[in-house]
C-alpha cells in the first residue's frame, strides 16, 4: 500500500479532514434519528453524508492524481478515480453491503435503485443539489447504501494514507443506528 504523509496544509489533506468533520455530523444527526429525533434532521442527514462522501473523493483525487475538481456529482467524482483505487473501494462496498443485511432492507424499500457502488453512487450523485432545492426530482432517502459508500471511501483512505488520521483533532466516530430503524421512521 502507498505510504502518504501530507502536511496539515496540503488539498488533501484539508479535504480529508472536512470530510470527516461533515462524517461526524452526519454520525450525531443518525444517532438522533435513531433516538427518536426530529424527522427534520433527514435532509442535514443526507447532505452532511453526501458532502462526507464529496470530500473525501476529492480527497483521493489530490492523493492519487495530484488532482482537484469541483462539482458535486459523487458519480462522476468516483470514475476520475483510477481504476485499481476505483476496484479497491468497490470490493470494501460490495464486501459491507453483503455482510450486512442491509441489502434486503433498501431492496425491498427501493427496488427501482441498482445497489451495486455505481448504482449507489448514480441515485446520490445530486443529493446535495436535490436536497438544498427540492424540486420535481425526489432526493435520496435512504442512508443505508451512501453510508456503506463512505465509510468505504474513508477506509481506503485510512489504510493507504494512513498519516491522514493524524490531522484530526478527534477521532473519527462511527454510528450504531440501524438500517430498520431510520426505514420504518422514514415510511
Amino acid at each position: 500500500m502507498k505510504a502518504c504523509e501530507p502536511p496539515p496544509q496540503t488539498k488533501a489533506g484539508q479535504l480529508f479532514r472536512n470530510g470527516s468533520a461533515f462524517w461526524n455530523s452526519y454520525c450525531t444527526i443518525a444517532d438522533s434519528l435513531h433516538l427518536g429525533s426530529d424527522l427534520s434532521l433527514f435532509g442535514p442527514l443526507f447532505v452532511n453524508l453526501a458532502f462526507a462522501g464529496e470530500l473525501y473523493l476529492k480527497a483521493l483525487l489530490a492523493l492519487e492524481t495530484s488532482t482537484t475538481v469541483r462539482g458535486h456529482d459523487l458519480h462522476k467524482l468516483f470514475n476520475l478515480l483510477p481504476p485499481k483505487v476505483r476496484a479497491s473501494i468497490e470490493k470494501r462496498f460490495t464486501e459491507a453491503m453483503s455482510a450486512s443485511h442491509m441489502h434486503f432492507f433498501v431492496a425491498q424499500a427501493r427496488p427501482d435503485i441498482n445497489f451495486t457502488l455505481p448504482g449507489v453512487l448514480k441515485e446520490a450523485a445530486r443529493t446535495f443539489e436535490l436536497w438544498r432545492y427540492p424540486g420535481d426530482d425526489e432526493p435520496l432517502n435512504m442512508p443505508g447504501p451512501l453510508q456503506v459508500v463512505v465509510a468505504a471511501l474513508q477506509e481506503q483512505l485510512c489504510e493507504t494514507h494512513s498519516a491522514l488520521l493524524s490531522l484530526l483533532s478527534s477521532p473519527l466516530r462511527s454510528t450504531d443506528v440501524q438500517i430498520t430503524a431510520i426505514l420504518g421512521k422514514a415510511q
